[in-house]
């Protein structure tokens, strides 16, 4: 049971690490936070003085970041001009319309795209049936032998959920919909996007080398308008399908294309869950862990040798290579389905373990009413601590709003809100107790004093909750705009003044759970 919580800690630091690194990249000089934080540990710990505040930008923004930012609130402010209802009084919740015909089937003009009315909790899919052979077009192409993929269902739609739950989140706008609009039409090299249905469903796939030798095959399965598309789809070197109305554009350069209707689809080996997270949820993630670790670990370990020969203090890294291989022998796949609205983002993740593995026989509701205890190895400790810690004891009664991004909340295992920085925090302490990490003292200590200086100041929740079910282990991790809005306004704030005097960090304590 003690190995669970090594498996899921090692699941929830690799999904918020993703997370957080591309949020970051997202933000105003986000590419100097890191420099910043450690210019100012030094700064600090030598007595040299403090970083300059860092220049605010002028409120008289570009022409054209003010006409994107207005194209957006404007669209905002229309009524929907799609088949969604409007939300009738007293509804909190706002169902996606099915995505297996989508409501929109042109493209539309990023600047005029019509924005989804805001919801005050994350869409719920539409209920669809686990049905194995359910028609879905799309997902009878994805073979079984593909390491990843990420699916985006109805286009148009899904962007503009995502636009509505960025507005706000930077003082530069950040707009989704112009951003991936450009990136399809240069990959494609259809500039004005005529031959591909907006509107449909699309997926970036990575297959294996054909040879079984060299670099994975990676590309983008889009839907296309039909025949009258036929000479934009020749220019842009896409391969048609078995089935008209996909094609398959390679990104790997000098790659032929794989023959899908030769490969074992992967619609059988998904669970009833996944089959219906597939069709419904606007954006899924899968992940083959066993073929991903398969061709990650041999990557990751030699360019990590590569720099420990010029860095000793990089060699203890390579014993976490170790551990990555080994979550390659204990779960089978990674599913993830993605729910933005305007003011919350949802992730609900299935981790599906490998038959008879050690993760699948340690999967039972029995271990979250553990307590920490002697015997327990440090890292384990560290984790059943930190959960009680964070859990909340009655979801019925707790008023944090982050719940409402949980679904059935009464139905889970074990709910618990949290801050990022508590959570960073918390995660720090426990890799400090990991072999090895001696050498890393200066760079822990230097996240451990940015999330108690971040921590302090963030009054807002996050909201994470785990349910055993039949063979998988169900994670959801819910993100008000509110609190994310937060954290960029306190790093802002201290990116401009520096930092206050370092303190310890406090270890993680126990409560009763109440809210």
């Amino acid at each position: 049971m003690q190995r669970w919580y090594r498996w899921s800690g090692l699941a929830i630091i690799l999904v918020l690490a993703i997370a957080l690194e591309l949020y970051a990249e997202s933000q105003v000089g986000s590419a100097e936070i890191g420099r910043d934080t450690m210019k100012m540990y030094r700064q600090k710990q030598t007595g040299q003085t403090e970083l300059k505040p860092r220049r605010v930008q002028s409120s008289a923004a570009p022409k054209r970041i003010f006409q994107e930012q207005q194209a957006i609130a404007e669209a905002a402010a229309k009524p929907p001009q799609d088949t969604q209802p409007a939300p009738t009084a007293g509804t909190t919740e706002q169902p996606i319309p099915a995505v297996a015909e989508p409501a929109i089937t042109e493209p539309i003009p990023a600047e005029t795209s019509t924005v989804p009315p805001a919801t005050t909790a994350q869409p719920k899919p539409t209920a669809v049936s686990g049905d194995q052979t359910t028609k879905d077009e799309l997902l009878a192409l994805l073979p079984d032998s593909m390491i990843a993929c990420v699916r985006v269902n109805n286009l148009d739609y899904t962007l503009a959920l995502i636009d509505q739950y960025l507005m706000g989140l930077s003082p530069i706008p950040m707009v989704a919909t112009i951003g991936v609009r450009t990136g399809l039409a240069q990959v494609t090299q259809d500039q004005n996007l005529q031959a591909i249905n907006t509107g449909g469903n699309l997926a970036l796939v990575v297959l294996p080398p054909p040879t079984g030798q060299g670099d994975p095959l990676a590309g983008l399965l889009s839907p296309f308008k039909g025949p009258d598309s036929a000479e934009a789809l020749k220019a842009a070197n896409v391969v048609p399908l078995s089935n008209p109305a996909f094609g398959w554009k390679s990104l790997s350069p000098d790659q032929p294309a794989p023959d899908l209707s030769k490969s074992k689809p992967l619609q059988p080996s998904l669970t009833a869950k996944q089959l219906d997270d597939t069709a419904t949820s606007p954006i899924w993630l899968f992940v083959n862990l066993p073929k991903a670790v398969e061709y990650a670990a041999p990557v990751a370990e030699a360019k990590l040798q590569e720099q420990a020969a010029a860095n000793p203090q990089l060699k203890s890294a390579l014993d976490q290579t170790e551990q990555i291989k080994q979550i390659g022998k204990e779960i089978q796949c990674l599913s993830a389905s993605v729910y933005p609205s305007g003011p919350m983002l949802t992730l609900d993740m299935d981790l599906i373990p490998v038959p008879g593995s050690k993760f699948a026989s340690s999967l039972n509701k029995e271990m979250f009413k553990l307590q920490p205890t002697p015997e327990m190895d440090p890292v384990t400790r560290g984790m059943v601590t930190m959960m009680q810690a964070l859990k909340v004891k009655d979801t019925s009664t707790t008023k944090d709003e982050a719940i409402i991004g949980i679904r059935n909340p009464d139905k889970a295992d074990f709910v618990g809100v949290f801050s990022i920085p508590e959570l960073i925090g918390n995660m720090v302490q426990i890799a400090s107790q990991l072999p090895g990490q001696e050498q890393s003292a200066m760079q822990l200590m230097m996240v451990a004093e940015m999330a108690q200086q971040i921590g302090s100041q963030v009054k807002s929740k996050m909201a994470m909750a785990f349910t055993v079910q039949e063979k998988a282990l169900n994670i959801q991790i819910a993100i008000p705009k509110k609190h994310v809005v937060e954290m960029v306004q306190v790093i802002q704030t201290l990116q401009q003044s520096g930092m206050t005097q370092p303190q310890t960090m406090p270890a993680p304590t126990q409560t009763d759970g109440s809210q």
